[in-house]
């Protein structure tokens, strides 16, 4: 009898933990220097303490990315960002007090200076408080967040700001910021051909969907979609709150209690099933692009925890990480064939949820057409079918993924970023400091199944990007992210 999908994910883990062996002293500090806790309401709060740091980095995140917008209603997650970023500014009663005090001297002589001194001096202390709080936002396809740098006498600032987005409320401006998008798709992006690349690599999945939004569905929106939105995922269990910097856990807690902790739980977000994708077959796709040609293969792959996600993570690095990685030893070194080549195993940022791609790209050099390229890239890629990589390329791939999954070394937005995409996507904000631990669980004959399951025409899109022209003939870079990029 086969065993279930949740009983061979339980093996997998078993198995790679005794392959992990003791865990590593950074892992073991970082971990000491954490508080967790969850609230009666499902709101998580992650606490990295830094006392290095002379700021406060929070993070404030909902799984309400761009693949739960509502069929029809592409840009829906994007419009609600930019009302909410609004919403938080407008948490401090400013604009209030400024409305009393432009109230009171409109009496002329029969104006209280009493009560305009208690207004200014107010107005004075808020100000005060909120001077050099800077405050971002970003939608991509998984979740939105907004991200606060900020004092640690400002913190309860913060805790307000974030209560504002949990409170059930109505939404207005919804017909103006359709507008903002649509300026903003038009005058920013140039989004045409990523979102063609996007739709032919995923189909029906959830990433071949835009995270901008369709011009004509964003027109669509109305005020009751985007409340709708609003309400089913703005809520406290499905919401990451993270902390970096020199901060009590106690004070912090008890902040989050006083502000957040009477907000009732929701009811738990289901995404809205898509039809099964039809069979596949290869596809290929020619694309103009006012910059250098490129050739594009994406081979949609499992996400994390899948271990063939961290099979893809090692596999990246061989192929082309450092000046010594195969592609670029190859085809920048010895053939002089394509200027640059970059790996991507698909997953660690914006698209984790779903299946999504692990990609190559490749920018020809001056006298070498597209084609040629490509034959190169899908020459290496067969090659891995049938030659297992040797153990010292395997070991060298798995200390470069050691190094750059070193959380210690990270700048606090960094770790604030990757405990916050655990605990949101995942529900564990621990895997960000096991990951590194998992790949090295890796092994050539992984590398060379990997190969062999993936690497195949049916499951593969090309997209070749040219400026001489668009023509179909059998889409770019991931529209990955709108806003702060860490």
């Amino acid at each position: 009898m086969a065993r279930p999908k949740y009983l061979r994910g339980i093996v997998f883990w078993f198995v790679i933990s005794q392959l992990v062996g003791s865990v590593s002293p950074g892992r073991q500090r970082l971990e000491s220097q954490t508080s967790f806790r969850t609230f009666d309401n499902g709101l998580a709060v992650v606490l990295i303490r830094r006392d290095d740091e002379p700021n406060v980095t929070a993070i404030c995140g909902f799984k309400a990315g761009s693949v739960d917008d509502p069929p029809g209603f592409s840009g829906t997650a994007h419009l609600v960002e930019h009302l909410m970023k609004r919403a938080m500014s407008d948490a401090l009663p400013m604009k209030a007090l400024y409305g009393e005090l432009a109230q009171e001297y409109s009496r002329g002589s029969a104006m209280d200076s009493r009560k305009i001194k208690d207004l200014e001096t107010k107005i004075a202390s808020l100000e005060e408080q909120i001077e050099g709080l800077e405050l971002r936002a970003a939608i991509n396809p998984d979740f939105v967040y907004y991200q606060g740098t900020f004092s640690s006498s400002q913190l309860e600032v913060f805790c307000r700001m974030v209560s504002e987005l949990l409170k059930e409320k109505h939404l207005e401006g919804v017909l103006k910021e359709r507008e903002a998008l649509l300026a903003e798709r038009k005058t920013i992006w140039d989004l045409s051909t990523d979102e063609q690349a996007q739709a032919l690599t995923f189909g029906a999945r959830p990433y071949g969907g835009s995270v901008a939004g369709k011009p004509d569905e964003i027109r669509a929106i109305t005020q009751a979609v985007a409340s709708s939105f609003l309400k089913k995922h703005y809520i406290p269990n499905n919401c990451v709150l993270v902390f970096v910097g020199d901060l009590d856990p106690k004070l912090l807690f008890g902040l989050i209690e006083r502000y957040c902790g009477d907000i009732p739980r929701g009811q738990e977000p289901v995404l809205i099933s898509r039809p099964d994708p039809p069979a596949r077959h290869e596809r290929r796709l020619v694309l103009e692009r006012g910059t250098k040609p490129e050739v594009l293969i994406n081979i949609v792959k499992p996400a994390f925890p899948h271990k063939d996600d961290l099979v893809a993570r090692v596999l990246g690095m061989v192929l082309a990480k450092g000046a010594r990685s195969r592609l670029n030893l190859d085809l920048i070194e010895t053939r002089g064939i394509v200027d640059t080549v970059a790996v991507s195993y698909g997953g660690g940022g914006p698209r984790e949820r779903f299946e999504n791609a692990f990609w190559i790209s490749a920018v020809p050099s001056e006298g070498h057409p597209p084609e040629e390229v490509e034959t190169a890239l899908l020459e290496h890629l067969e090659r891995l079918k049938e030659n297992p990589i040797n153990e010292s390329e395997l070991q060298k791939a798995q200390d470069e993924i050691t190094n750059d999954l070193d959380l210690e070394t990270q700048s606090a937005l960094q770790m604030a970023m990757t405990a916050m995409r655990y605990q949101l996507v995942h529900g564990e904000w621990r895997l960000g400091l096991k990951t590194r631990e998992l790949c090295h669980g890796v092994s050539a004959d992984d590398i060379r199944e990997f190969a062999r399951k993936y690497f195949t025409p049916e499951n593969r899109t090309t997209i070749i990007f040219t400026n001489k022209g668009m023509a179909v003939i059998p889409g770019g870079k991931d529209n990955a992210e709108v806003g702060l990029e860490p």
